[in-house]
């Protein structure tokens, strides 16, 4: 009896974690951006069941940005670029999420998803055409030859990151 209550407290959710289908509830979803927090990181207005929260934390596949000053520690330089770029192209708007299967979440639990912008262009593509990020290998997923592509091409032109400017 024992084993029977514990397997159905499981499923409940009443155990440990409760179960979350981050494929179903994100992956071809068309979500309002809310806000803008980097060039590779997006706040969404669609319910994030595993922290039970109203709003869900967006990491976009496959790329890194500089990063915007935190813990007292200044921009990194085109940093202010790439979050520009990205609240140009998704913030207030809305867009579509796609995930890969194997993996939905990073290690801080946000959403792991490639954003599709409301003109059809990636918004991680925009930021390696741009330079303003890098092409992050270090987690295969099926962009990953295009996005790789994109950073060669901008580190040929010089662009953002790849130029002579700070």
């Amino acid at each position: 009896m024992l084993v029977i209550a514990l397997i159905i407290a499981d499923r409940q959710g009443w155990l440990i974690a409760p179960a979350v289908d981050d494929l179903n509830a994100y992956d071809g979803a068309a979500v309002l951006v809310e806000r803008v927090i980097d060039g590779d990181t997006l706040v969404v207005m669609l319910p994030d069941a595993l922290h039970g929260e109203l709003t869900t934390t967006i990491r976009l596949w496959g790329i890194d940005c500089p990063e915007t000053a935190r813990f007292g520690s200044p921009d990194e330089p085109w940093a202010r670029e790439a979050l520009i770029l990205a609240r140009d192209l998704a913030d207030g708007r809305i867009v579509r999420l796609t995930l890969e299967p194997h993996r939905p979440r990073d290690s801080f639990d946000r959403v792991l998803a490639h954003v599709q912008c409301a003109d059809g262009r990636g918004l991680a593509e925009a930021l390696l055409d741009a330079g303003l990020a890098r092409a992050d290998p270090r987690w295969r997923h099926r962009l990953a030859g295009r996005y790789e592509q994109l950073e060669v091409a901008a580190r040929r032109r010089g662009e953002g990151l790849w130029s002579s400017d700070p």
